[in-house]
């Protein structure tokens, strides 16, 4: 069975999603973003509200992304966001049957390129020494993950700043390293598993007979909690002193503080 085959025949594993009948699951996603959604919103009409007009102190700018892993950031954004779009797509069958196969096939070969960026990053880390950013070397993570927390619903709004400042040592504050080590080493590598089983369920059928649903479901999950991971990422990036700065590092290279 190949996975146009597998997609095609959806409606023999799950129940067709539809305005009448979402799986308790899913019901319990969908409210778990909406509450996200919520919260992100209400911390930015906080920052807005307590925003400061005073006078900013000239800054200082440390060169800390490499054109390598600017490219790498960039592509990787793209094939991911294709993934998650037409991943949702093929999963709800939005479209008419002609057009999802199109999206199939896409989804397919983003998988492949996605997988390819994965391992180069992962290589790249391992070569180059940037491996070293997602390694807990703090002597107190707990302490200064909650420190960092704080600043985040709390200290931001008063303009405290954060307790942490990027460096070449270490890119990464308390919260980044946790996430963005569980993203690469876990998160992401779980993602192209399951994807590949179900691109290969006939290959692999000795192992997961009778599974592919259950994967199916899972890979979904996965997919949908990168959702929260895109859109969490993208606010953090607005909480430098000013809306761009962040965003500005992707270009030049230079984290500003």
């Amino acid at each position: 069975m190949n996975p146009e085959t597998f997609q095609s025949q959806l409606n023999l594993y799950l129940p067709i999603y539809s305005i009448n009948y979402w799986p308790g699951w899913f019901v319990v996603l969908i409210i778990v973003l909406c509450m996200f959604f919520l919260m992100v919103i209400i911390h930015a009409l906080l920052r807005l509200h307590f925003r400061s007009e005073g006078n900013i102190r000239p800054y200082k700018k440390v060169y800390l992304y490499p054109l390598s892993i600017r490219l790498w950031h960039a592509i990787n954004a793209f094939l991911f966001i294709t993934l998650l779009l037409t991943g949702m797509i093929n999963h709800f069958s939005i479209v008419n049957y002609h057009i999802t196969a199109v999206f199939i096939k896409t989804h397919k070969v983003t998988g492949y390129l996605l997988t390819v960026a994965w391992c180069f990053y992962i290589l790249y880390n391992a070569f180059s020494g940037n491996s070293h950013h997602y390694f807990f070397k703090r002597p107190f993570l707990i302490r200064e993950m909650i420190k960092q927390f704080n600043f985040y619903f709390h200290g931001i709004f008063s303009h405290k700043n954060s307790s942490f400042v990027a460096s070449i040592e270490i890119k990464f504050n308390p919260l980044q390293q946790v996430v963005y080590s569980f993203i690469m080493y876990l998160f992401i590598p779980l993602l192209i598993v399951t994807g590949f089983i179900l691109l290969y369920p006939d290959k692999i059928s000795f192992i997961f007979d009778g599974m592919s649903h259950k994967v199916l479901v899972l890979h979904f999950i996965l997919g949908f909690f990168s959702v929260f991971f895109i859109i969490s990422h993208v606010y953090l990036c607005t909480t430098g002193r000013k809306l761009t700065d962040i965003f500005k590092g992707m270009f030049d290279g230079y984290y500003r503080h």
